[in-house]
């Protein structure tokens, strides 16, 4: 997977050794967004796992999703 830029986004996190990552901040809470290659996805079809790795000494909150997180004024999901 990739991180990828995306409409609401608002800052990009970088750091040494890490590609950017794009994100939306607006605290408590940070938004990204990632991209699979067709081979993940396939590998993602068989296996049904996605593992999480944080550079943290706390393990966060988090929300992993397919679904966009952000409401519009219809009050609608907008996928994307």
């Amino acid at each position: 997977m990739k991180p990828i830029p995306f409409e609401e986004q608002n800052t990009v996190y970088v750091a040494e050794g890490c590609g950017d990552l794009p994100a939306f901040k607006q605290m408590p809470q940070i938004i990204s967004c990632f991209e699979f290659t067709d081979e993940e996805i396939e590998k993602l079809k068989l296996t049904k796992k996605i593992w999480v790795s944080l550079h943290s000494v706390e393990m966060p909150p988090i929300w992993l999703g397919v679904d966009k997180p952000f409401r519009f004024a219809s009050n609608e999901d907008i996928d994307g």
